[in-house]
């Protein structure tokens, strides 16, 4: 039986990342499809370099508006639905974008897509959350992450060669298209949480589904077991223990002569958090070998709140005059969390700089050093490349970081990740800024770059990544929305404020600008380790 269950709980997983990977690689393509086909749109088009950058900035400020406010909407509207419905509009306003005119309409339609494409990224974060555990979220959010990185690096050139042969229309046609019709695809087969298929939550299904009893599965007498013998639930009778893998039972509640608590059942039924008011817990439930203490154990009067998990690591809950606390927070506690405002001004740096070197560092190479625009084109190319990489092997190896020290309080292992290549990146930017001259060898101008993009990628997918699993179930798409809007404010400002600035002076003095900022965010990343990272609750210092 639980053999069955594990293998549902595979291959739920692979369908639902399979057809995320693929459905916001598709509204990267959209959101960006107008900046890929650009140099088909000059030549065959008669816009004015200031029409075009006001139909690119329109996109930005309405994405930056959109992911806000469509991150608090995803803790209120089902994820599937959500994500279907940007799939539609966003190919919807493609199509349509590639049969204007008017520089008017184009500005509007583009403005409309940037609406839509807000309902990406956060369904998929509310879905990854619920089908994955705290120890390999990272592997598989820096995963889904790369699909856009996959679609900048190819896009660029696919969409450029079409558009030689047919023209821009027809290629934003097909892309619109395509999009589009991987909307059914979604709404059909992607499943919200493991409870919408009868699954245990994924709380518990890390230990619950599959287990060991002296090296082989077992499922006796209605006991299931996790993989080091301890106890997790018991449907048969309400009875159930543990003894180094060994059952006991005595009055009908479950014990350890370990000094593991077991739990109590009730009428054959194991108590949960979804069984009882306010989200106290009453039961015993492992979870990655940390043992949840039953509600009243221990307190007086039996009346103190159940036990907290976040991030795999159990906590108490606080009390009040002998009662316990509500666990469940609110908005006003995301809203009033340190460590979300730090991170989200970490966000806006690195989003601030990943700007500054997609529009503009191929204009420092060929304007102030005198490089070619093919090196030019090369170092943006390479920026993305060395991008993919990073997004996939921050989350991976931060897990394995984060693994290693489950009890950690303060900072994480992400957080001490993302220190370090915030430096790297530091000293890159250093080096292209002041080593790189025209007599340069081009791959060591391009190593540069992808060295910058795989430092600055690594951040930004593990700042989302900190966001969400940092806060509670209930409100992480609200605490992502404000980590996202702080970051699309930063992507905003890498356009016009660092073009005045160059305008002003030169493009060095913009970078040298860049610079300090990344200064900055490795001096706020230092910070941030210094506290507790959660979002809703009360936060701890180092010296607390």
């Amino acid at each position: 039986m639980w053999s069955t269950m594990a293998m549902s709980f595979g291959r739920y997983r692979t369908v639902n990342f399979c057809l995320m990977f693929m459905a916001y690689g598709a509204l990267t393509l959209c959101r960006k499809s107008f900046s890929y086909l650009l140099p088909s749109i000059v030549i065959e088009e008669t816009f004015t370099k200031s029409e075009l950058g006001v139909i690119a900035s329109s996109l930005m400020l309405a994405y930056c508006i959109s992911k806000f406010f469509c991150g608090i909407l995803s803790d209120r509207v089902r994820p599937h639905l959500f994500l279907t419905f940007g799939l539609v509009f966003v190919g919807l306003l493609n199509i349509q974008f590639a049969n204007t005119r008017s520089v008017a309409l184009f500005t509007v339609i583009w403005f409309l897509n940037g609406l839509c494409q807000g309902t990406g990224w956060p369904p998929c974060t509310k879905i990854l959350k619920q089908w994955y555990h705290p120890s390999e979220l990272g592997t598989w959010w820096s995963t889904l992450s790369a699909s856009s990185n996959l679609a900048g690096m190819l896009g660029p050139l696919v969409m450029s060669v079409a558009a030689d042969y047919l023209g821009w229309r027809y290629v934003m046609t097909i892309a619109g298209t395509l999009c589009m019709a991987s909307s059914p695809l979604v709404f059909l087969f992607i499943t919200n949480a493991p409870g919408d298929v009868g699954l245990p939550s994924i709380n518990l299904s890390e230990n619950a589904v599959t287990h060991e009893n002296n090296g082989k599965k077992s499922d006796q007498n209605g006991f299931r077991h996790s993989e080091n013998g301890i106890h997790v639930n018991a449907p048969k009778n309400g009875l159930g223990s543990s003894t180094d893998g060994e059952k006991s039972v005595q009055n009908g509640v479950g014990h350890s002569e370990n000094g593991i608590n077991a739990g109590t059942f009730k009428n054959g039924l194991e108590l949960t958090e979804e069984t009882l008011p306010n989200g106290f817990v009453t039961n015993g439930t492992v979870t990655n070998g940390l043992q949840r203490r039953p509600a009243g154990a221990d307190t007086p009067n039996g009346t103190a709140g159940g036990n907290i998990e976040r991030n795999g690591v159990v906590e108490k809950s606080e009390k009040v005059n002998g009662r316990g606390i509500n666990p469940e927070p609110t908005i006003a506690d995301v809203v009033r969390s340190p460590f979300l405002w730090l991170i989200s001004f970490t966000f806006f740096l690195v989003l601030l700089q990943s700007g500054a070197f997609q529009e503009w560092a191929q204009l420092l190479l060929i304007q102030d050093k005198g490089f070619s625009s093919a090196v030019g084109s090369g170092f943006t190319s390479a920026y993305h490349t060395g991008g993919f990489v990073g997004c996939i092997t921050s989350g991976f190896i931060t897990d394995r970081l984060v693994a290693r020290n489950k009890s950690r309080r303060i900072g994480s292992g992400r957080i001490d990740y993302m220190l370090v290549v915030s430096i790297c990146s530091l000293i890159c930017q250093l080096c292209f800024l002041k080593l790189i001259t025209p007599d340069t060898p081009w791959i060591i101008v391009t190593s540069c770059a992808s060295c910058i993009g795989f430092c600055i990628y690594s951040c930004i997918s593990l700042q989302g990544l900190l966001i969400v699993e940092s806060s509670p179930t209930s409100l992480s798409g609200t605490a992502h929305a404000i980590g996202s809007l702080a970051g699309n404010v930063g992507a905003v400002s890498s356009g016009l404020p660092l073009s005045y600035i160059s305008s002003l002076h030169d493009w060095s003095m913009t970078f040298t600008v860049v610079l300090v900022f990344a200064a900055v965010n490795s001096a706020l990343l230092f910070l941030c380790n210094r506290i507790e990272p959660v979002i809703g609750r009360p936060t701890r210092t180092k010296h607390d």
